[in-house]
């Protein structure tokens, strides 16, 4: 579980890092928004490493074993699900999900 969400987390990281780089390297017209969001990649990553290792620690004499084409299956769906839903963010006020095509605009605030 660990190793899908921090799949996930460095999907996303490698992206945003990208897209800073071709945010400096062109002129964008969008004037930065401030919002009470964030990355559903983020908001789904970082508590599952947290839960993985909590259930690791918890349960640590349970074991489960995958082959090699189940870790290939199972780490082509965490790439295709982190790049489905790259483009959406959470909203707390109003809470929902919006869909953001460049959310390197955005100002995060809490």
């Amino acid at each position: 579980m660990v190793y899908f969400a921090l799949t996930l987390l460095i999907h996303g990281f490698f992206r945003d890092m990208y897209l800073l780089y071709k945010q400096k390297t062109s002129v964008d017209d969008n004037a930065p928004i401030a919002m009470r969001c964030m990355c559903l990649e983020s908001s789904i990553g970082l508590p599952t490493v947290f839960l993985g290792i909590g259930l690791a620690y918890c349960f640590s004499s349970w074991s489960i074993t995958l082959t090699a084409l189940e870790w290939t299956i199972l780490f082509s769906l965490t790439l295709l699900f982190g790049f489905a839903i790259k483009d959406l963010i959470i909203t707390f006020k109003p809470l929902g999900i919006r869909k953001e095509k460049n959310h390197g605009n955005i100002i995060f605030k809490w």
